[in-house]
């Protein structure tokens, strides 16, 4: 479901403790957008569940992307993060480990960066499993 702004969202049960509406809404703050979200239990479930296998933080380094935003960073038109994907860092992480913790996740859609690409630290995109951007539902 998508949201306007993070800040819309009520924390009351809240149920993912290891990560917050602000880390996976838009960014960009441009035309309007006032930190657009896209809301997904399943999907954040999942990410739950990853960083769990993992046994420390996960960083963050993309969530969801309003229009503007996506076309910014270069984004496909029809990215998963028009909905609902992460690109997080594999910067101190077994890259092998978190990708077999994230098919373990449920999560299809997985890619990454050469090594040393982003300055040294890699990228995961990790979407969830199901309809693309335009469908109607997605989930895990």
């Amino acid at each position: 479901m998508l949201i306007a702004s993070y800040r819309h969202l009520s924390m009351a049960g809240w149920a993912w403790p290891n990560f917050r509406p602000v880390e996976l809404a838009c960014k960009c703050r441009w035309h309007g957008c006032r930190g657009e979200y896209w809301q997904e239990p399943v999907f954040l479930d999942a990410l739950e569940a990853l960083r769990e296998k993992v046994g420390r933080a996960i960083r963050n380094n993309s969530g969801h992307r309003c229009g503007v935003r996506n076309v910014l960073v270069g984004g496909a038109a029809k990215s998963r993060h028009r909905r609902i994907a992460v690109d997080i860092s594999l910067s101190g992480h077994d890259r092998h480990a978190v990708l077999e913790a994230a098919i373990a996740c449920g999560f299809t859609g997985i890619g990454g960066t050469p090594a040393g690409q982003r300055a040294g630290a890699g990228a995961l995109d990790a979407s969830s499993r199901g309809p693309g951007p335009s469908d109607e539902s997605a989930g895990i």
